[in-house]
């Protein structure tokens, strides 16, 4: 049997896919591969606390991935409050880029190779599930491009736990490969899917699931078949063997302090079906300019749109892709429905309400970004629509001497419908300088006791993401000192610290503050002299009795030693 050429093989194929998403990647990030170990990209030009959060807990995986994952969970903010670091997403997937951590010290490259290889992953996983329904590779390509350049992904990038899609996608295909014919293995690949998901995003996770239980049924074909469901139990056992442990902890950790989000904030941050009328980024065409809401841009644009119109009906009509494409658009669908959160409102029912009975829904801040799945399904459905665009012009004009025309034409329209929407201009941050600390640094990783705590001043002003620019430097800096701090941003506050926030802003240096401090075994207090809204010097030593000053830093940082009673 004679071979295939070797630009017709599989491994050539995917080998380009490789270099050509690379290419997007970078692209759609630069100029963010010229710094990659000095910047970082900001979601908000204004804002950078949610990036150096993430930068730190990205160090704080590496860290504890060196000690097997020993104390993980008391992560060294908001101290002496235990269990810290299942107050946000703790995203133990970043662990990959462990080892860059480890030997290059960089926290930011470490944070831009899990933002590039999270793209990649988009990509290749998109282009994967759409071949596994025999696209065509240069259209499957496409999709993948779709995928990568996401708008919801681009216009949140500081959110770098909703980046990694590839998570969903895998879990996506291994659904659809069990629907076609249940086994055991693949069932296990389900759990393992579904566990990756967790470790990348616990609110994929959750919103993951709550899709797949709101619409599998509808495109499942085996649903009757006992092999069907043996597969998924498998599943359901492997994720829970896996991920089972982490997400109890979280869920305790949530329940014990009372965590939920007020119906007022998740009212603000639930979408309108008018947000999904404008896409984010530098458009070629917009034909909706005009929006009620102009900061909320939901869309996805509006020749993905058109495309996976056109993937649906023709995707219903053709019976081998029927199911398919039904388990796309229903996911689709809910997914827009429960975006839409506490803006749904039937009489007097509320689907968003009555879901929140749900474990984990009343923790969720952001039902909008359910736009996520929406734009994942309208990608993958306008693959499938290019797909079967393409179908037509082979099936009437594959014998016409102006074949070329109309093929130039499909990939031409592919183009412009993956470039349609590209990311704006990222504005790049610098990390904080170490190395301008490493003196004070250098002293408290050398003095500080190692079963006390610490507090840094100034601490957050205000309940603003950009009021917490402070603290997060403040972490950063106690990635290299690792002395837990009083000071702590997370997606959940401990009423404790604001309690300690709050008085320590109000009234220190007080013979109450200290010796609120005492009781918490805080014993150093870093003070950066230089900021208008730390104590002075003078006043400090007004104190000498009961703070004693340990070492002052060309920086204009002190650190004080509180004595005992």
């Amino acid at each position: 049997m004679k071979s295939k050429p070797w630009w017709k093989r599989e491994s050539f194929f995917w080998l380009g896919t490789f270099f050509l998403f690379s290419l997007v990647v970078i692209w759609s990030t630069w100029p963010l591969a010229q710094f990659p170990s000095r910047k970082y990209p900001l979601g908000n030009p204004h804002v950078r606390t949610v990036e150096l959060f993430n930068m730190w807990t990205i160090w704080w995986n590496s860290d504890r991935a060196q000690v097997h994952f020993d104390d993980y969970w008391d992560a060294p903010i908001f101290y002496p409050v235990e269990d810290t670091f299942a107050f946000s997403e703790p995203q133990p997937m970043t662990v990959v880029v462990a080892p860059v951590i480890w030997l290059t010290g960089s926290r930011v490259l470490g944070y831009n190779l899990y933002l590039a290889i999270s793209l990649l992953l988009n990509g290749l996983l998109a282009t994967r599930l759409l071949r596994q329904i025999s696209i065509h590779r240069l259209v499957a390509a496409a999709g993948g491009i779709f995928v990568i350049l996401l708008p919801m992904i681009h216009l949140q990038k500081d959110s770098l736990q909703l980046i990694p899609v590839w998570g969903v996608l895998w879990f996506w295909s291994t659904l659809l490969k069990i629907d076609r014919s249940p086994t055991a293995w693949r069932g296990a690949e389900l759990g393992l899917a579904f566990s990756v998901v967790v470790f990348c995003s616990i609110h994929h996770a959750l919103f993951l699931l709550i899709l797949t239980l709101g619409t599998c049924w509808l495109s499942a074909s085996h649903w009757t078949k006992t092999s069907f469901y043996r597969a998924l139990v498998i599943g359901l056992l492997v994720a829970g063997v896996m991920s089972g442990p982490f997400l109890w902890r979280m869920r305790t950790v949530m329940v014990n302090h009372h965590f939920l989000r007020s119906i007022e904030k998740v009212q603000q941050l639930s979408a309108v079906p008018s947000d999904y009328l404008k896409t984010p980024g530098r458009l070629m065409v917009d034909p909706f300019s005009i929006q009620r809401r102009p900061s909320w841009k939901l869309g996805t644009g509006t020749g993905r749109l058109v495309l996976a119109l056109a993937g649906c009906v023709l995707g219903l009509i053709h019976r081998k892709r029927r199911r398919v494409t039904l388990f796309l658009f229903s996911l689709s669908a809910f997914a827009f429905i429960l975006s839409l959160g506490m803006n749904l409102q039937m009489r007097d029912w509320n689907l968003w309400l009555w879901l929140s009975s749900f474990p984990g829904v009343s923790q969720v801040r952001s039902p909008f970004r359910f736009s996520y799945f929406v734009q994942l399904g309208v990608a993958l459905l306008a693959a499938l629509g290019l797909h079967e665009l393409w179908i037509l012009v082979c099936r009437y004009w594959w014998r016409a001497r102006t074949a070329i025309l109309p093929r130039c034409l499909l990939a031409l329209l592919a183009i412009l419908v993956a470039f349609e929407s590209s990311p704006r201009k990222i504005t790049l941050a610098s990390v904080p300088d170490h190395n301008q600390h490493q003196d004070w640094i250098r002293w408290l990783i050398q003095n500080a006791d190692s079963k006390a705590g610490a507090v840094c001043l100034p601490m957050s002003p205000g309940n603003l993401v950009q009021d917490f620019d402070i603290t997060v430097r403040w972490m950063y800096f106690g990635s290299y000192h690792k002395v837990p701090l009083l000071n702590g941003y997370s997606g959940y506050f401990p009423d404790e610290y604001f309690d300690a926030r709050n008085q320590l802003n109000s009234e220190f240096p007080s013979l109450r503050t200290l010796d609120s401090l005492r009781k918490k075994n805080i014993r150093y207090v870093i003070i950066d002299h230089s900021s208008d809204r730390s104590p002075t010097t003078s006043r400090m030593n007004e104190f000498n009795s009961g703070v004693k000053m340990e070492y002052h830093s060309a920086t204009g940082i002190s650190i004080y030693r509180i004595n005992d009673r």
